[in-house]
Parts: structure tokens; sequence; C-alpha cells
């Protein structure tokens, strides 16, 4: 079974609201969660 990700669990609706919250641009967070998936994907600390 494939471990879920972030992004199987959050909507769109989610990020947007996400990004709002933090005040960041939400193409910004996106970029950030896939690097953070990307890296513990490899065996990387994120």
């Amino acid at each position: 079974r494939k471990a879920l990700t972030a992004f199987d669990v959050i909507s769109a609706n989610d990020v947007i609201e996400l990004s709002n919250e933090l005040g960041i641009n939400e193409d910004r967070l996106t970029y950030a969660v896939l690097e953070v998936i990307s890296k513990r994907k490899n065996g990387g600390m994120a």
C-alpha cells in the first residue's frame, strides 16, 4: 500500500486557505511541500 502524502489528504482549496493563513503565495507553498515529499522519498531529510 502506497503511503499517503500531504497532497493525498488535502484539497486544492485547503492549499489556498493555508497559504492565505500563512501569508505566502500558494505556488510557493505547493512547491515547498513537493520538495519535502521528494527529499523524504529519496532518503534525505527535509
